[in-house]
């Protein structure tokens, strides 16, 4: 590799960490202000008379859950990783006065709550004499 191919990699890896940092800012620190990017810079070795091109972007996965992508400029090879989940800070918060909200959190937070204790004698009258009671147990 001679100096000029150094001093050409040198300077488009310097432009791709710029772009990167402030790409990486505007999106995750000022407008958005959640982490769903990442982003790696290196560079390739590649043999002499290879002829690939200078220019060249591949989408190495897209699933549910990532899209990764890597682009190649010279001998610099960007890699970024955007996430496709929801963050909470990106779901906007619900109205508590709406009724269906209401509902659905009280069943919720019932259907999670635990008795306290559970009983094992439960005392019951029977209907011909209100006085005699008798008891039952209960086996859980």
């Amino acid at each position: 590799m001679t100096i000029v191919e150094r001093i050409i990699m040198m300077l488009i890896m310097n432009v791709a960490k710029a772009y990167c940092g402030l790409w990486y800012f505007l999106r995750c620190r000022l407008l958005r202000r959640n982490l769903d990017l990442d982003y790696h810079i290196f560079t390739l070795d590649m043999p002499e008379g290879n002829d690939a091109p200078f220019f060249a972007k591949v989408v190495e996965s897209n699933s549910a859950y990532e899209k990764t992508s890597a682009v190649k400029i010279g001998n610099v090879c960007i890699r970024y990783t955007e996430e496709k989940l929801v963050r909470l800070s990106d779901v906007a918060e619900l109205n508590s006065t709406e009724p269906e909200i209401i509902i659905r959190h009280t069943l919720i937070n019932y259907l999670n709550k635990q008795a306290h204790h559970n009983p094992s004698i439960i005392q019951t009258r029977t209907k011909e004499n209100d006085d005699s009671s008798k008891q039952v147990n209960l086996k859980y």
